[in-house]
């Protein structure tokens, strides 16, 4: 268990030792060197593949890094502070050495100042309002009068022009003959035949059944062809149940 312990304490020194060189090798390389051997020789891998190569003491890995970390005190770089008042004394010590006597300050004469005269302030005049123009007003037009049309009096019909009005009406109605409105009667076309045999049908361009007359229904006289009834079957067309 102690042993587990010093292995882990030797890894963990080891270790911040070698941070501690690498982060003092810009400033000091020797002291950083010393660090960074301090580190490694710390570590308990270092001295097993050492022993397992060469046969070493077994006072040397107690000996030598007790002797880096001497090595490494010695060679502590000195701090900021240190040099500031290493540079301040020795900067004292040139000024004191190097300095001349003081001469002594004669007095330099005051001069008087002469009073500056005043500016007296001039009155500024000032601006008389000038007048706005005012706007004239516009004469608004009168409108004109206009002349009402006066109404002519129509002469109201008598009561005994108005009963002959009627009665004459009465007998021109009674005298024209009644017109009967005619029913349209509409003829069917007949049913034709072939000259060559078999009985004429009536198609339309877009229906889909052949009729006996050419305005069945909704067909349009117009756009009707005739075929025979044999044709139109065996072309697809069915015969119409309106006309058939």
């Amino acid at each position: 268990m102690l042993r587990k312990a010093g292995n882990f304490l030797r890894y963990l020194f080891g270790i911040l030792m070698m941070l501690a060189g690498a982060g003092y090798w810009k400033e000091e390389k020797a002291y950083a060197l010393s660090l960074l051997l301090l580190g490694i020789f710390l570590l308990p891998v270092t001295w097993n593949t050492i022993k397992k190569r060469f046969h070493v003491a077994k006072a040397l890995p107690v000996l030598l890094p007790v002797l880096l970390l001497v090595s490494a005190c010695a060679l502590t770089p000195v701090t900021y502070s240190s040099k500031e008042t290493q540079k301040a004394s020795a900067e004292s010590v040139s000024v004191s050495v190097t300095a001349a006597p003081t001469k002594k300050a004669t007095p330099t004469p005051t001069e008087t100042s002469t009073p500056t005269p005043t500016a007296t302030p001039t009155e500024t005049p000032t601006p008389t309002a000038t007048p706005t123009p005012t706007a004239t007003p516009t004469p608004t037009a009168t409108p004109t009068p206009t002349a009402d049309p006066t109404e002519t009096p129509t002469p109201e019909p008598t009561i005994e022009a108005a009963a002959e009005e009627t009665a004459e009406t009465q007998v021109a109605e009674e005298s024209q003959p009644a017109v009967t409105a005619e029913e349209p009667q509409v003829t069917e076309a007949p049913q034709e035949s072939d000259p060559y045999g078999g009985q004429l049908v009536w198609i339309s361009e877009t229906g889909s059944k052949y009729h006996n007359k050419n305005n069945c229904g909704r067909m349009n006289p117009d756009r009707a062809y005739q075929m025979t009834r044999e044709n139109a079957e065996a072309q697809g067309y069915e015969p119409c149940k309106k006309c058939f």
